[in-house]
């Protein structure tokens, strides 16, 4: 069973160029409160200079996934 998620290819789609989606904003307008979460569930700091923490953490996985896939996943 593949559980890995497809990307819906549409192949009428016209793509005129390569623009943000969204403009930037300033520190200001981004919300300073943090979501809330499900019971049972906390936010948390990670340093990602750790490297335990990265190998632990979600970012360690995909790291690990994707650099064995040869796939560009982070710049």
């Amino acid at each position: 069973m593949n559980t890995e998620y497809q990307f819906e290819i549409i192949a009428d789609e016209k793509v005129d160029g390569n623009e943000e989606i969204e403009a930037d904003k300033t520190a200001t307008e981004i919300r300073q409160d943090s979501y809330s979460l499900p019971a049972g569930f906390k936010w948390d700091t990670l340093d990602i200079r750790d490297p335990l923490i990265v190998r632990n953490s979600g970012y360690g996985a995909l790291e690990s996934f994707y650099a064995s896939s040869r796939v560009a996943y982070s710049r």
